[in-house]
């Protein structure tokens, strides 16, 4: 990488840097998202351990540190799961959604039901 280059033989190393930078973005896009997967199994593996420990539960028999952890966005997979809970127990047993999410309880299961039955409703032109 001297003065005297020729333009074209930057614009084919500034063309090489590109294909290596956009690989390597590729590979961390990759590995985020492997590690969000992880990240929603050991959660997953979490909540399956304090559900077989009935301790420290509030009034709505939910932890305090099921509460805490779980207030964030609804993953894809969950949401995925969220349907497939609906289809099979109907939209009410918020329960069982919950157990058959796995990472939710009841309270924001009921809370992801409402804004997702309204936006369904709002979709189909307000009906």
């Amino acid at each position: 990488s001297g003065p005297g280059r020729e333009p074209v033989e930057i614009i084919y190393e500034l063309q090489r840097e590109k294909v290596i930078l956009q690989t390597e973005l590729d590979l961390a896009h990759r590995e985020i998202q492997a590690l969000r997967r992880r990240l929603t199994q050991v959660e997953q593996e979490r909540m399956a351990a304090r559900g077989s420990r009935r301790d420290g539960m509030d009034v709505m028999g939910e932890s305090s540190a099921t509460q805490r952890i779980q207030s964030r966005y609804w993953t894809p997979e969950e949401h995925q799961r969220f349907i497939e809970a609906i289809q099979k127990f109907g939209p009410k047993d918020v329960r069982a959604i919950s157990n058959f999410v796995g990472t939710r309880n009841p309270t924001q299961v009921r809370t992801h039901a409402q804004k997702y039955f309204l936006r369904l409703q709002k979709e189909q032109g307000g009906k």
